[in-house]
C-alpha cells in the first residue's frame, strides 16, 4: 500500500515538473544511476534564464534530470555580460573548473574559473564575465555554454546550452577615429587639420549630428554640421551609417605645452567622445651642413662625407640620419645615425659610403636625410666611383721585402767565401 501510494505520488511530481518545464522556453529530461552535480541555474545580467535538477524518485540510486531554459538572454553588443552560476553537488568533489563560452563569433568568446573544491550538498556561486564584440551579427544564432568541468566527466546537471538573441543598443554613436592631417607635434599659431569619422551603432536614426572639436586647457573649440546617420546594417536605407567630416582648429600663437584634442559627437540625445594628444612647441632652429657633398673612391674602398649639425634653438632636439639611393652599388655607415642636442650644441656626423667591389664606374649621387621635430632636412651627395689603381705603397713594399732578402743573401755569400779563403790560408804547406 505504502509503496503504491508513494509510487502514484512521484509520477504525479515527475508529470507536475515535466508540465513546468514544457511550459519554459525549451525543457529537457533523462535518467541517471550516478549523479555528481544535482542542481545549476544560470543567471544573465540578473535574471534567471536556464535551471536544471536531478532528484531521486522511489530507489535513492535511481535519478530523474530535468533541465529547462526558462527565458531567452539578449546579449548587446559592445557590451560586457554577467554571467552568474549557482549549484550544488551531490557528493565531495575536487578540481572542478567553471567554463563559459559564446559560439559561432570568428574569436571564441570565453572566461573560466581557476580550479577549487566543492563539498556535498554546499550550494555554490560563481560569476564570469564576457566582452561582447560591437560586430557580432543580429542574424546569426549563438549559444551561451555553461559547463562544469573536473579531471573525470562529471553527470548529473553539470552542463547548461542557452540560446540567446542579438540586439543593438537602441541609440548609440560611435567616434571611429581622428584623423589629424599632419603629426601631433604643432608649433604656436598653427591650424589642426582633422577628419573625424562618426558612426551610428544603434537601432534607430541619429538625427541632426554635430562634430566639436576642442581643447579645453586652451579654451578653444570648433563645432560643423555632421546631419543624419542611418541605423547600422539598414538595408532599406539610402543614406550612410558612417560619414567623415573635416574640422579646422586654429591653436593661440603665445602657448606652448602638452594638450588633449578632444573630438565629440552628438546630437540632442547622444554623445559620445575620444582624444589625442598633441604637443605644441616653439619652431626648432637647426642647421645642417654638409663640409663635402662629393667624394672619390675605387671598387671596394670607401669614401667619406662630414655633416655639421647644429641646434640653434632653445629647446633640446632628437636627430636621425639616414641614407637614401645606395641600393645595388654601396652601403653606408653612419656615426651616430640617432642622437639628441641640448640648445646651442653641435655635432658631426660621419656618413661612409661602402663602395661594392662589382660596383660599375661611374658618378653616382645618393640622398642624406636628418630628421628632427617632425622636419626633415634632405641634402644630395655624389661619389664618383674608380677602376682599382695601381697600388705603389704596396708595390713598394713588396720591393722592399725583395732587396732585404737578396742584400741578405749577398752577405750570406760573401761570409762564406771569406770563410773559405782563411780556410785556405792556413792550411801548412807540405814539403818532400
Amino acid at each position: 500500500m505504502n509503496a503504491k501510494f508513494f509510487g502514484i505520488l512521484a509520477t504525479m511530481v515527475f508529470l507536475a515538473v515535466s508540465l513546468f518545464a514544457m511550459s519554459a522556453v525549451s525543457a529537457e529530461t533523462w535518467h541517471e544511476d550516478n549523479v555528481d552535480i544535482n542542481t545549476l541555474r544560470v543567471y544573465v545580467d540578473g535574471n534567471l534564464v536556464w535551471s536544471g535538477r536531478c532528484y531521486t524518485g522511489i530507489s535513492p540510486s535511481y535519478y530523474n534530470c530535468i533541465t529547462s531554459q526558462t527565458a531567452t538572454p539578449a546579449l548587446i553588443r559592445g557590451e560586457t555580460l554577467p554571467v552568474k552560476v549557482v549549484f550544488t553537488s551531490n557528493k565531495d568533489l575536487g578540481n572542478i573548473k567553471l567554463r563559459i563560452h559564446i559560439n559561432s563569433y570568428r574569436n571564441e568568446l570565453v572566461d573560466k574559473t581557476v580550479e577549487f573544491d566543492v563539498f556535498k550538498d554546499n550550494q555554490y556561486s560563481k560569476e564570469l564575465f564576457i566582452r561582447l564584440p560591437e560586430d557580432m551579427d543580429a542574424r546569426d544564432i549563438y549559444t551561451l555554454y555553461v559547463k562544469l568541468e573536473s579531471r573525470h566527466e562529471l553527470t548529473g546537471v553539470d552542463e547548461a546550452r542557452i540560446d540567446t538573441a542579438i540586439q543593438r543598443v537602441a541609440n548609440k554613436l560611435d567616434v571611429l577615429g581622428v584623423e589629424l592631417l599632419s603629426n601631433t607635434v604643432y608649433h604656436p599659431g598653427n591650424n589642426i587639420y582633422a577628419d573625424v569619422i562618426v558612426k551610428n551603432t544603434g537601432n534607430h536614426d541619429a538625427d541632426d549630428v554635430f562634430v566639436k572639436l576642442s581643447i579645453k586647457e586652451l579654451g578653444i573649440s570648433r563645432t560643423v554640421y555632421l546631419g543624419d546617420l542611418v541605423p547600422t546594417d539598414c538595408s532599406r536605407c539610402t543614406k550612410e551609417d558612417t560619414q567623415r567630416v573635416s574640422v579646422t582648429l586654429s591653436l593661440p600663437r603665445d602657448k606652448i605645452g602638452t594638450y588633449t584634442l578632444e573630438a565629440e559627437a552628438y546630437n540632442s540625445e547622444l554623445s559620445t567622445k575620444t582624444v589625442k594628444t598633441i604637443v605644441v612647441q616653439n619652431p626648432a632652429y637647426v642647421t645642417v651642413l654638409p663640409q663635402n657633398t662629393y667624394a672619390e673612391a675605387s671598387k671596394g674602398s670607401a669614401a667619406t662625407y662630414k655633416i655639421v649639425v647644429s641646434n640653434l634653438g632653445s629647446n633640446a632636439e632628437t636627430f636621425s640620419v639616414e641614407t637614401i639611393g645606395l641600393n645595388g652599388w654601396a652601403l653606408s655607415q653612419i656615426t651616430p645615425s640617432v642622437f639628441t642636442l641640448g640648445a646651442g650644441e653641435s655635432r658631426i656626423v660621419s656618413v661612409v659610403v661602402n663602395v661594392d667591389e662589382d660596383a660599375t664606374t661611374g658618378r653616382y649621387p645618393f640622398i642624406t636625410k636628418v630628421s628632427y621635430s617632425g622636419s626633415a632636412k634632405e641634402m644630395q651627395f655624389n661619389t664618383q666611383v674608380n677602376n682599382k689603381s695601381f697600388d705603389w705603397g704596396t708595390a713598394l713594399l713588396i720591393l722592399g721585402i725583395i732587396l732585404a732578402v737578396a742584400i741578405i743573401a749577398l752577405l750570406v755569400v760573401a761570409l762564406m767565401k771569406n770563410k773559405k779563403q782563411e780556410t785556405e790560408e792556413e792550411t801548412p804547406e807540405a814539403y818532400y
